[in-house]
């Protein structure tokens, strides 16, 4: 239902808009460009729309610090934080209990965190490279299950593996 609400409310504002800025292009588009034509939306419209363009903004920085030479952690943290507020603040998919886990999280020492999913409280991440024990113990002190991650090598060919033999399902 969080989906289906969020999108039908972001395809509302997206047809209202080409009515009044034909050329508008959700994958292209700036918000700069697009700002003129957001007042003759309803409210609503000028939230979302405005949120999603930001929040396409903010994915594109993302991919382009995590593919960058010069990764800097605590600036995806910025990205993260910012990503959340737009993801509680104008789409209203976060939680209370997200949002505390989240600050606990923040003030333990993570960089940056934000729900993930489907939205409504299922799921959420932190980035918190320096003493993720500490993180994880602050987010399970506010009703949280703690997992920490690690990022792996990625797929591996190994040598003398055994071969396994599989019954037919």
């Amino acid at each position: 239902g969080i989906l289906a609400r969020v999108r039908g409310n972001i395809q509302s504002a997206v047809q209202e808009m080409k009515k009044i800025f034909p050329d508008f292009d959700l994958s292209t588009t700036t918000l700069q460009a697009a700002e003129p034509y957001l007042q003759k939306l309803s409210e609503e419209q000028q939230m979302y729309l405005k949120a999603t363009l930001q929040n396409r903004d903010l994915t594109r920085k993302g991919v382009q610090l995590l593919q960058s030479e010069n990764f800097e952690g605590k600036q995806l943290g910025v990205l993260l934080n910012q990503q959340h507020r737009l993801l509680r603040d104008a789409f209203q998919i976060s939680t209370p209990k997200i949002d505390r886990m989240l600050a606990a999280a923040l003030d333990a020492g993570a960089y940056g965190g934000k729900i993930n999913g489907s939205g409504g409280g299922g799921c959420m991440f932190v980035y918190a490279p320096e003493n993720p024990q500490k993180v994880a113990r602050a987010i399970e002190k506010q009703g949280g299950k703690a997992y920490i991650v690690h990022v792996d090598e990625g797929v591996r060919i190994e040598t003398n593996v055994k071969e396994i033999k599989c019954n037919n399902f």
